[in-house]
């Protein structure tokens, strides 16, 4: 039996990476009503400032995942325009790699991505995206790498991991 995240381990999660990301941390729900398909991990709401997450998935999916839209919450205060102006959701694309070579989408990725090496030692495949679609995102953590270790440095945070999770 596969282990899984419980939501107090996931609300210090959040906390950790909001204090990483400079932000106030947003509530969270398991309500998955609002997801466009069955294989939404995570979403977040900037009407209601919420993530929601499938918790169904196992801890390494949810906390990229959460990590992912924590960042989509950084963008939306950081520069909304830049990130979003041009932005579509999912449902107008018919392939994942284009949503995914949204400039949100590649900043979000990137950094979840980095929160997973840099936390856990762990590389997240980005699975179902084409390999130039990978490299793209993967270039782009690099070029966040410095200032994302810097604030996990400035927040004295090196490692977190639940007892018993990963």
């Amino acid at each position: 039996m596969s282990k899984r995240l419980t939501k107090l381990q996931l609300k210090e999660f959040v906390n950790m990476i909001c204090e990483v990301l400079e932000i106030h941390p947003p509530s969270i729900s398991t309500d998955m009503s609002n997801f466009e398909s069955e294989t939404m991990w995570a979403q977040y709401s900037v009407a209601n400032d919420k993530i929601y997450v499938n918790m169904d998935n196992d801890p390494g999916t949810v906390l990229f995942a959460v990590a992912h839209e924590l960042r989509h919450k950084w963008q939306h205060i950081t520069d909304d325009k830049r990130f979003f102006d041009d932005y579509k959701p999912r449902s107008m694309f018919d392939r994942a790699d284009e949503y995914n070579l949204q400039f949100a989408e590649i900043d979000a990725q990137a950094f979840g991505v980095l929160v997973m090496e840099l936390l856990y030692k762990v590389e997240i495949a980005l699975n179902g995206l084409s390999k130039k679609t990978e490299d793209i995102i993967l270039d782009y953590s690099d070029t966040i790498y410095a200032e994302t270790v810097k604030q996990f440095v400035k927040h004295d945070i090196t490692v977190w991991i639940p007892k018993g999770l990963l």
